[in-house]
């Protein structure tokens, strides 16, 4: 292998504390739109193959991971914001200008922590069962209209009267 030169690429990373390379607000912003659009899709995807509660929990721990993003977002805005000098025009200007981003920011983590909490309480009504339950009850009521509706029809109106007695209040 002596002498010979390897084709190819050969990328190197190095960093001062052996951690991974900070990220660019700009890629922090991404990520987030990412997560928020990877959850929505797997939401989405769940839902239709009728996993009700695999979408809500895909939804759930999506908004999560999009959270912890959205935090990291603004604390980076902030610890730029802190290295700022402004007592210069540029420096008051740029501070303003992460000031108003922060506050964004804050606004869309805030609708985000809701979206969660809701999610949360959708997820845990999926897993008890009681969406499942209520989707059956109502297709059993629908069922029985159809049936007292047909027997009214047909003239039976004492039959459809009968009906109506074993599921009260339904109709």
């Amino acid at each position: 292998m002596a002498g010979k030169i390897p084709a190819g690429e050969f990328n190197t990373r190095f960093t001062i504390d052996g951690s991974q390379p900070v990220e660019t607000l700009k890629q922090i912003k991404s990520e987030v739109s990412s997560l928020t659009a990877g959850w929505k899709a797997q939401e989405a995807q769940l839902k239709s193959a009728g996993d009700a509660v695999g979408a809500a929990q895909a939804k759930y721990e999506g908004l999560g991971s999009a959270v912890s993003k959205q935090q990291s977002y603004i604390n980076r805005l902030a610890s730029e914001q802190k290295e700022l000098d402004t007592s210069t025009n540029d420096g008051a200007q740029s501070y303003a200008k992460l000031e108003r981003q922060i506050a964004t920011a804050t606004t869309r983590l805030n609708s985000m922590i809701a979206q969660q909490d809701r999610a949360k309480q959708s997820l845990n009504y999926q897993k008890s069962g009681l969406a499942e339950l209520q989707s059956e009850y109502r297709q059993m009521t629908q069922t029985s209209e159809s049936y007292v509706n047909r027997l009214e029809a047909e003239g039976k109106v004492q039959s459809a009267n009968s009906k109506c007695q074993v599921f009260p209040g339904s109709f």
